[in-house]
């Protein structure tokens, strides 16, 4: 059973990036204890499509602090858990790419209209998909109703610009915690050692 013992949030901020531009970790970005990796290349063969920037506040989005963006091309980005833990999403931050770093006015080429957000199920039972729309240039919070147990989550730009751009921040989650079940040779013992238990404490004289 998930969360059988008490789930404790993390919360992926990006604030630990000290810059006032952007940061390019390359394809590929660990911290918090998360891992994140772009998707699939852009198809115009752009090398920086596939990259992951840490971007300073303001710059590209109407977030005051630190976000995460798949900048020059479509943005795919997938995110999963560097200890390989299943997790639920319960919550994250996104919106759209602004025009030449103006957090007043969209950009033509990379204007977001809203994010895909796809859960891979560990367990193999498939997929769960959300679709959140952005609200013009504000920056909101989207929920993931019922997105336990997840292996990975992958959040995709869309919008009708050549290459759509998401930024995130404050993605929280909580790690799936699974109670074990004891196995029936250790039920067999315990019950066992119980008999014992109670048999010697009847034979003790009064």
């Amino acid at each position: 059973m998930l969360c059988a013992l008490p789930c404790l949030a993390d919360n992926v901020d990006f604030n630990s990036f000290t810059t006032t531009t952007c940061f390019l970790p390359g394809g590929t970005l660990d911290t918090q204890g998360v891992h994140f990796a772009t998707g699939t290349p852009s198809s115009d063969g752009d090398d920086l499509s596939n990259q992951l920037f840490v971007c300073g506040g303001m710059l590209l989005n109407n977030d005051s602090t630190n976000s995460l963006i798949n900048a020059n091309g479509p943005s795919n980005v997938v995110m999963s858990l560097i200890d390989g833990s299943t997790f639920t999403l319960n919550s994250f931050e996104a919106g759209t790419r602004t025009a030449d770093f103006d957090p007043t006015t969209p950009s033509d080429v990379h204007k977001s209209l809203g994010v895909i957000v796809i859960g891979t199920l560990a367990d193999g039972g498939g997929v769960i998909t959300y679709n959140f729309a952005f609200n013009g240039l504000d920056w909101s919070t989207f929920s993931p109703v019922g997105s336990a147990g997840l292996s990975s989550v992958e959040f995709i730009a869309y919008g009708d610009s050549p290459g759509p751009e998401n930024a995130l921040d404050n993605i929280n989650f909580s790690r799936d915690v699974i109670a074990e079940t004891p196995e029936p040779g250790s039920l067999l013992l315990l019950g066992s050692g119980l008999v014992g238990i109670v048999d010697r404490l009847r034979r003790r004289p009064a």
